[in-house]
Protein backbone atom coordinates (compact mmCIF):
# COMPACT_ATOMS: atom_id res chain seq x y z
CA UNK A 1 0.00 0.00 0.00
CA UNK A 2 1.38 3.39 -1.00
CA UNK A 3 2.05 5.80 1.87
CA UNK A 4 -0.43 8.69 1.86
CA UNK A 5 1.12 12.11 1.41
CA UNK A 6 -0.51 14.93 3.40
CA UNK A 7 1.42 17.94 2.09
CA UNK A 8 -0.11 21.03 0.46
CA UNK A 9 -3.66 20.19 1.57
CA UNK A 10 -6.55 22.55 2.27
CA UNK A 11 -9.08 22.96 5.07
CA UNK A 12 -12.51 21.92 3.74
CA UNK A 13 -14.38 23.56 6.63
CA UNK A 14 -17.22 25.74 5.31
CA UNK A 15 -16.74 24.46 1.75
CA UNK A 16 -19.54 22.62 -0.08
CA UNK A 17 -18.01 19.32 1.08
CA UNK A 18 -18.02 20.12 4.81
CA UNK A 19 -21.57 18.87 5.67
CA UNK A 20 -21.08 15.44 4.10
CA UNK A 21 -19.90 12.26 5.75
CA UNK A 22 -19.52 10.34 2.46
CA UNK A 23 -18.57 11.58 -1.01
CA UNK A 24 -18.92 9.32 -4.08
CA UNK A 25 -17.18 10.16 -7.35
CA UNK A 26 -17.68 9.17 -10.97
CA UNK A 27 -14.40 8.72 -12.88
CA UNK A 28 -14.47 9.81 -16.56
CA UNK A 29 -15.05 13.55 -16.80
CA UNK A 30 -14.88 13.96 -13.02
CA UNK A 31 -11.53 12.69 -11.71
CA UNK A 32 -9.83 12.54 -15.10
CA UNK A 33 -10.35 13.21 -18.81
CA UNK A 34 -9.40 10.65 -21.47
CA UNK A 35 -8.50 11.21 -25.12
CA UNK A 36 -7.87 8.89 -28.03
CA UNK A 37 -4.68 9.46 -30.10
CA UNK A 38 -6.72 11.54 -32.58
CA UNK A 39 -7.83 13.86 -29.75
CA UNK A 40 -11.38 12.54 -29.48
CA UNK A 41 -12.76 12.09 -25.97
CA UNK A 42 -13.13 8.55 -24.65
CA UNK A 43 -13.42 6.55 -21.41
CA UNK A 44 -10.73 4.94 -19.29
CA UNK A 45 -12.06 1.48 -20.21
CA UNK A 46 -10.51 1.93 -23.70
CA UNK A 47 -6.99 2.36 -22.28
CA UNK A 48 -4.71 -0.67 -22.54
CA UNK A 49 -2.00 -1.48 -19.99
CA UNK A 50 0.86 -1.04 -19.39
CA UNK A 51 0.63 2.65 -18.55
CA UNK A 52 3.40 5.24 -18.62
CA UNK A 53 3.29 8.17 -16.21
CA UNK A 54 4.31 11.33 -18.02
CA UNK A 55 5.35 14.68 -16.54
CA UNK A 56 2.60 16.26 -14.49
CA UNK A 57 -0.77 14.58 -14.10
CA UNK A 58 -0.77 12.65 -17.38
CA UNK A 59 -0.66 8.91 -18.04
CA UNK A 60 -0.34 7.42 -21.54
CA UNK A 61 -1.65 3.92 -22.30
CA UNK A 62 0.14 1.49 -24.59
CA UNK A 63 -2.55 2.06 -27.28
CA UNK A 64 -1.98 5.83 -27.19
CA UNK A 65 -4.96 6.81 -25.02
CA UNK A 66 -4.06 9.86 -22.91
CA UNK A 67 -5.48 10.13 -19.39
CA UNK A 68 -5.18 13.57 -17.74
CA UNK A 69 -5.94 13.92 -14.05
CA UNK A 70 -8.14 16.97 -13.57
CA UNK A 71 -6.39 19.97 -12.07
CA UNK A 72 -6.66 20.04 -8.30
CA UNK A 73 -8.64 16.80 -7.87
CA UNK A 74 -5.72 15.03 -6.17
CA UNK A 75 -5.46 17.83 -3.59
CA UNK A 76 -9.23 17.64 -3.05
CA UNK A 77 -9.25 13.87 -2.51
CA UNK A 78 -6.33 14.00 -0.08
CA UNK A 79 -7.89 16.93 1.80
CA UNK A 80 -11.19 15.06 2.12
CA UNK A 81 -9.31 12.00 3.39
CA UNK A 82 -7.52 14.08 6.01
CA UNK A 83 -10.90 15.49 7.09
CA UNK A 84 -12.12 11.93 7.77
CA UNK A 85 -14.59 11.71 4.89
CA UNK A 86 -15.63 8.37 3.42
CA UNK A 87 -14.67 8.36 -0.28
CA UNK A 88 -16.18 6.02 -2.87
CA UNK A 89 -16.49 5.51 -6.63
CA UNK A 90 -19.42 4.49 -8.80
CA UNK A 91 -18.49 4.37 -12.49
CA UNK A 92 -19.49 2.57 -15.68
CA UNK A 93 -15.93 2.70 -17.07
CA UNK A 94 -15.44 -1.09 -17.00
CA UNK A 95 -13.39 -3.03 -19.53
CA UNK A 96 -15.30 -6.28 -20.09
CA UNK A 97 -13.53 -9.58 -19.54
CA UNK A 98 -11.00 -8.25 -17.00
CA UNK A 99 -10.79 -8.85 -13.26
CA UNK A 100 -11.29 -5.94 -10.88
CA UNK A 101 -7.55 -5.59 -10.23
CA UNK A 102 -6.83 -5.57 -13.98
CA UNK A 103 -9.42 -2.88 -14.74
CA UNK A 104 -7.79 0.14 -16.43
CA UNK A 105 -9.58 2.50 -14.02
CA UNK A 106 -8.19 0.67 -10.98
CA UNK A 107 -4.68 0.63 -12.44
CA UNK A 108 -4.94 4.31 -13.31
CA UNK A 109 -6.04 5.25 -9.79
CA UNK A 110 -2.96 3.41 -8.53
CA UNK A 111 -0.75 5.09 -11.15
CA UNK A 112 -1.90 8.49 -9.92
CA UNK A 113 -1.42 7.41 -6.28
CA UNK A 114 -5.11 7.86 -5.40
CA UNK A 115 -6.51 4.34 -5.04
CA UNK A 116 -5.79 3.98 -1.31
CA UNK A 117 -7.77 7.12 -0.47
CA UNK A 118 -11.07 5.46 -1.48
CA UNK A 119 -12.13 3.66 1.70
CA UNK A 120 -15.82 3.24 0.77
CA UNK A 121 -17.44 1.32 -2.12
CA UNK A 122 -15.42 1.25 -5.36
CA UNK A 123 -17.84 0.04 -8.03
CA UNK A 124 -16.79 -0.06 -11.69
CA UNK A 125 -19.41 -1.86 -13.80
CA UNK A 126 -20.62 -1.21 -17.32
CA UNK A 127 -24.31 -0.55 -17.94
CA UNK A 128 -25.32 -0.10 -14.31
CA UNK A 129 -28.06 2.19 -13.01
CA UNK A 130 -26.01 4.36 -10.68
CA UNK A 131 -28.93 5.16 -8.38
CA UNK A 132 -28.90 1.50 -7.34
CA UNK A 133 -25.21 1.58 -6.39
CA UNK A 134 -24.80 4.96 -4.69
CA UNK A 135 -25.54 3.89 -1.12
CA UNK A 136 -26.08 6.62 1.47
CA UNK A 137 -23.70 6.50 4.41
CA UNK A 138 -24.77 9.39 6.56
CA UNK A 139 -25.20 12.59 4.58
CA UNK A 140 -23.82 11.67 1.13
CA UNK A 141 -22.74 13.67 -1.92
CA UNK A 142 -22.53 12.10 -5.40
CA UNK A 143 -20.43 13.86 -8.08
CA UNK A 144 -21.06 13.10 -11.77
CA UNK A 145 -21.00 14.89 -15.14
CA UNK A 146 -24.14 13.22 -16.56
CA UNK A 147 -27.41 15.08 -15.81
CA UNK A 148 -29.49 11.90 -16.08
CA UNK A 149 -27.35 10.11 -13.49
CA UNK A 150 -27.55 13.12 -11.20
CA UNK A 151 -31.33 13.29 -11.50
CA UNK A 152 -31.94 9.63 -10.67
CA UNK A 153 -29.44 9.54 -7.80
CA UNK A 154 -30.80 12.79 -6.38
CA UNK A 155 -34.15 11.11 -5.77
CA UNK A 156 -32.57 9.00 -3.03
CA UNK A 157 -32.92 10.12 0.57
CA UNK A 158 -29.79 11.54 2.21
CA UNK A 159 -28.00 11.91 -1.16
CA UNK A 160 -27.24 15.28 -2.75
CA UNK A 161 -25.67 15.56 -6.20
CA UNK A 162 -23.02 17.84 -7.68
CA UNK A 163 -22.71 18.44 -11.42
CA UNK A 164 -19.02 18.47 -12.35
CA UNK A 165 -19.80 20.57 -15.43
CA UNK A 166 -21.18 23.39 -13.31
CA UNK A 167 -17.75 24.78 -12.38
CA UNK A 168 -14.19 24.92 -13.73
CA UNK A 169 -11.08 23.81 -11.83
CA UNK A 170 -11.58 21.86 -8.62
CA UNK A 171 -9.98 24.74 -6.70
CA UNK A 172 -13.19 26.70 -7.32
CA UNK A 173 -15.12 24.12 -5.30
CA UNK A 174 -12.83 24.61 -2.31
CA UNK A 175 -13.75 28.24 -1.60
CA UNK A 176 -16.24 28.82 1.27
CA UNK A 177 -19.92 28.07 0.64
CA UNK A 178 -20.72 28.57 -3.01
CA UNK A 179 -24.37 28.75 -4.04
CA UNK A 180 -26.37 25.86 -5.47
CA UNK A 181 -27.05 27.87 -8.63
CA UNK A 182 -23.34 28.26 -9.32
CA UNK A 183 -22.45 24.67 -8.55
CA UNK A 184 -25.52 22.69 -9.60
CA UNK A 185 -26.08 21.10 -6.20
CA UNK A 186 -29.59 19.81 -5.66
CA UNK A 187 -31.41 19.74 -2.31
CA UNK A 188 -28.92 22.21 -0.81
CA UNK A 189 -28.40 25.97 -1.01
CA UNK A 190 -25.75 28.22 0.46
CA UNK A 191 -25.31 31.94 0.59
CA UNK A 192 -23.53 33.41 -2.44
CA UNK A 193 -20.27 35.01 -1.30
CA UNK A 194 -19.22 38.45 -2.43
CA UNK A 195 -15.94 38.24 -4.34
CA UNK A 196 -13.63 41.21 -4.65
CA UNK A 197 -11.96 42.14 -7.94
CA UNK A 198 -8.77 40.27 -7.10
CA UNK A 199 -10.69 37.06 -6.30
CA UNK A 200 -12.72 37.39 -9.50
CA UNK A 201 -9.54 37.84 -11.55
CA UNK A 202 -7.97 34.79 -9.88
CA UNK A 203 -11.09 32.71 -10.58
CA UNK A 204 -11.04 33.77 -14.24
CA UNK A 205 -7.36 32.83 -14.56
CA UNK A 206 -8.02 29.44 -12.93
CA UNK A 207 -10.84 28.77 -15.37
CA UNK A 208 -8.67 29.81 -18.33
CA UNK A 209 -5.91 27.42 -17.17
CA UNK A 210 -8.44 24.62 -16.69
CA UNK A 211 -9.95 25.18 -20.16
CA UNK A 212 -6.52 25.33 -21.83
CA UNK A 213 -5.36 22.14 -20.10
CA UNK A 214 -8.54 20.34 -21.14
CA UNK A 215 -7.68 20.72 -24.85
CA UNK A 216 -3.88 20.66 -24.50
CA UNK A 217 -3.55 16.89 -25.27
CA UNK A 218 -5.48 17.43 -28.52
CA UNK A 219 -3.20 20.30 -29.55
CA UNK A 220 0.01 18.46 -28.61
CA UNK A 221 -1.12 15.36 -30.47
CA UNK A 222 -1.57 17.51 -33.58
CA UNK A 223 1.56 19.63 -33.04
CA UNK A 224 3.95 17.53 -30.91
CA UNK A 225 6.92 19.88 -31.43
CA UNK A 226 5.13 23.03 -30.26
CA UNK A 227 5.62 23.47 -26.51
CA UNK A 228 4.45 27.11 -26.36
CA UNK A 229 0.95 26.30 -25.01
CA UNK A 230 2.38 24.17 -22.19
CA UNK A 231 4.95 26.86 -21.34
CA UNK A 232 2.22 29.49 -21.32
CA UNK A 233 0.05 27.40 -18.97
CA UNK A 234 2.97 26.71 -16.61
CA UNK A 235 3.90 30.41 -16.60
CA UNK A 236 0.30 31.33 -15.71
CA UNK A 237 0.30 28.82 -12.84
CA UNK A 238 3.56 30.24 -11.45
CA UNK A 239 2.28 33.81 -11.74
CA UNK A 240 -0.93 32.81 -9.95
CA UNK A 241 0.92 31.08 -7.12
CA UNK A 242 3.73 33.66 -6.84
CA UNK A 243 2.23 36.90 -8.22
CA UNK A 244 5.45 38.91 -8.54
CA UNK A 245 5.77 41.45 -11.34
CA UNK A 246 8.54 39.35 -12.90
CA UNK A 247 6.36 36.22 -12.98
CA UNK A 248 3.40 38.18 -14.35
CA UNK A 249 5.61 39.58 -17.10
CA UNK A 250 6.88 36.08 -17.97
CA UNK A 251 3.30 34.78 -18.12
CA UNK A 252 2.23 37.63 -20.40
CA UNK A 253 5.26 37.02 -22.64
CA UNK A 254 4.57 33.28 -22.84
CA UNK A 255 0.92 33.78 -23.74
CA UNK A 256 1.88 36.49 -26.25
CA UNK A 257 4.36 34.13 -27.94
CA UNK A 258 1.69 31.46 -28.25
CA UNK A 259 -0.92 33.90 -29.55
CA UNK A 260 1.59 35.27 -32.05
CA UNK A 261 2.25 31.74 -33.25
CA UNK A 262 -1.48 31.14 -33.63
CA UNK A 263 -1.87 34.38 -35.59
CA UNK A 264 0.97 33.39 -37.91
CA UNK A 265 -0.65 29.98 -38.36
CA UNK A 266 -3.97 31.64 -39.20
CA UNK A 267 -2.23 33.91 -41.73
CA UNK A 268 -0.61 30.87 -43.35
CA UNK A 269 -4.01 29.16 -43.54
CA UNK A 270 -5.50 32.33 -45.05
CA UNK A 271 -2.76 32.44 -47.69
CA UNK A 272 -3.36 28.78 -48.45
CA UNK A 273 -7.08 29.47 -48.87
CA UNK A 274 -6.30 32.36 -51.22
CA UNK A 275 -4.06 30.09 -53.28
CA UNK A 276 -6.84 27.51 -53.46
CA UNK A 277 -9.27 30.21 -54.59
CA UNK A 278 -6.87 31.26 -57.34
CA UNK A 279 -6.55 27.66 -58.48
CA UNK A 280 -10.35 27.34 -58.52
CA UNK A 281 -10.65 30.55 -60.55
CA UNK A 282 -8.12 29.26 -63.05
CA UNK A 283 -9.99 25.97 -63.34
CA UNK A 284 -13.24 27.88 -63.83
CA UNK A 285 -11.67 29.97 -66.62
CA UNK A 286 -10.37 26.82 -68.30
CA UNK A 287 -13.84 25.30 -68.06
CA UNK A 288 -15.36 28.40 -69.65
CA UNK A 289 -12.80 28.27 -72.48
CA UNK A 290 -13.62 24.62 -73.10
CA UNK A 291 -17.31 25.43 -73.20
CA UNK A 292 -16.67 28.22 -75.74
CA UNK A 293 -14.58 25.86 -77.83
CA UNK A 294 -17.30 23.22 -77.75
CA UNK A 295 -19.93 25.78 -78.72
CA UNK A 296 -17.78 26.94 -81.63
CA UNK A 297 -17.30 23.37 -82.86
CA UNK A 298 -21.02 22.71 -82.50
CA UNK A 299 -21.83 25.83 -84.49
CA UNK A 300 -19.56 24.73 -87.33
CA UNK A 301 -21.17 21.29 -87.39
CA UNK A 302 -24.63 22.86 -87.59
CA UNK A 303 -23.57 25.04 -90.54
CA UNK A 304 -22.36 21.99 -92.43
CA UNK A 305 -25.64 20.17 -91.84
CA UNK A 306 -27.67 23.16 -93.06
Amino acid sequence: MEEKKQDNLVDITQTIFDPYKTIVFDLDGVIWDCYQPNGQGTGAFTALAPFKREAGNIVVATNGVVIRLQEGVDKLIKSLDRAGKNLGIVSRSEATGLTFAAQPSVMLLKSFGLYDYFNYDVIIKTGIEKSQYVKPNGKTLFIDDNPQNLQTVNQKDQVDTLNRKSFGPWEQALVPKQSSLSFGILKEAWEEPELNEEQKAKANILYAIYSAEAVLPIYENKYPNDNRPRLAIEAAKIALKYPTEENKAKARAAWAAWLLGLLLMLLMLLMLLLELLLVLLMLLMLLMLLMLLLLSMLKKQLKRLI
